[in-house]
């Protein structure tokens, strides 16, 4: 019982961590491509990545939330 507590407070962090790195990146799609840049990806995959990279973060910061694990 205890442990179902901790698990979902362990989710609801995980979430509030993906969720707040989509929303920077969102905020500030020019620095996130140059930081897609300075990884080492090339310009023309980095501009793509700016937008999908929060999205899939968006999308598993839900999933944490919303528990499918059934």
């Amino acid at each position: 019982m205890l442990t179902d507590y901790v698990f979902l407070i362990a989710r609801l962090l995980l979430a509030a961590v993906f969720s707040t790195a989509a929303w920077s990146k969102l905020r500030d799609r020019d620095a996130s491509r140059q930081a897609f840049l300075d990884f080492g990806l090339p310009a023309p995959i980095a501009a793509p990545f700016s937008v999908l990279v929060p999205v899939l973060e968006v999308l598993v910061a839900a999933a944490l939330v919303s528990d499918v694990s059934s």
